[in-house]
């Protein structure tokens, strides 16, 4: 849905908010952009929603090259697109029902269908009973299922969300997140969130970025990523670093990982049994990833009688589909 190639953006006085950088993004997936402040996270969803335009690269949308687009072409394009504020943006004038309907007003949709549309949106987001409440009378969370249905009036492709949940208390975060995957499943639009928030990757995100200083320091699938040892965004979404240590556990440890826990919840207990090794757990853990239970473990090794075969170890281990590393 969501092509991203070598794009750079650098602004008046040289300064590179993005260097290179590539990422693509499949037709109904959700995908998490993070990274610290100032790493380019904004500079790029203003790329791709349109807002600027990269000084080197290309971006496409469905196949459609964005930096050709001009007149009423980019502005049918741009009806693929919504967005989802940090801070809402509502219209404080406007009841509930007049800030979804905004939208389509001015693409000029006819007031019977664009009715219809904004029942369907309140009961889409679950704020039919409020629908005449205006901003100042509605919860953080309820303002943003306002600005979510809003994005939704135009039957985008694509909705971006820029930092959707930093405004927000825990459980309001975990209830929005919860919309935006139903509303991925129901309706397969394509969700791109901006985040500094690594749980918000870990809730709801099939795939992602990390940005480090405008430049891609990790992509691809987070079940892949975190099974693979040598992830910086793996590592971020299931750390596994432990203390430096100098006593003999640190010469036998490894860092193992795997997919699908329940298929692999044997794993060390097998390794006990049939090799006599004991397992320490030093760091990591498992964590369910998207739809994925997913573990990332620092472990020790030991023996009675003090030998470790590390390498008869970890070719156990591999064979049984995990991964192992040093």
């Amino acid at each position: 849905m969501i092509e991203v190639s070598g794009v750079s953006k650098i602004y008046p006085g040289g300064v590179a908010a993005l260097d290179d950088v590539s990422l693509r993004v499949a037709a109904g997936e959700i995908y998490g952009i993070i990274g610290r402040s100032g790493a380019g996270k904004t500079t790029l969803l203003r790329c791709l929603n349109l807002l600027e335009t990269p000084t080197t690269g290309e971006i496409w949308l469905d196949g459609t090259a964005l930096a050709a687009l001009s007149g009423a072409r980019l502005r049918q394009v741009r009806r693929d697109i919504g967005v989802v504020f940090q801070q809402f943006n509502l219209l404080d004038s406007r009841t509930v029902r007049g800030n979804i309907a905004f939208p389509l007003e001015v693409a000029g949709v006819p007031r019977a269908e664009r009715e219809r549309r904004v029942d369907e949106l309140l009961d889409l987001v679950g704020l039919t009973e409020r629908q005449r409440a205006h901003p100042g009378q509605l919860s953080g969370g309820q303002k943003q299922r306002v600005g979510i249905a809003r994005a939704l009036a135009a039957n985008p492709k694509v909705l971006l969300c820029d930092e959707p949940t930093s405004a927000l208390d825990s459980e309001t975060t975990t209830q929005v997140l919860e919309l935006l995957s139903e509303l991925n499943r129901q309706l397969g639009v394509t969700i791109v969130i901006i985040t500094h928030e690594l749980s918000v990757v870990r809730a709801i995100c099939q795939s992602g970025a990390l940005l480090d200083g405008g430049k891609v320091a990790d992509s691809g699938r987070l079940v892949d990523l975190v099974t693979r040892p040598d992830s910086r965004l793996g590592e971020a979404l299931l750390p596994t670093s432990v203390p430096a240590s100098t006593g003999p556990q640190e010469r036998a440890s490894a860092l193992v990982t795997f997919a699908d826990a329940g298929a692999n919840g044997h794993l060390f207990s097998q390794l006990t049994r049939e090799l006599g090794i004991d397992v320490s757990l030093l760091g990591g853990g498992v964590e369910r990833i998207g739809s994925t239970d997913v573990g990332r473990l620092r472990v020790a090794f030991s023996s009675a009688d003090g030998m470790v075969d590390v390498p008869r170890v970890r070719h156990f281990l591999a064979d049984r589909g995990a991964q192992v590393a040093a």
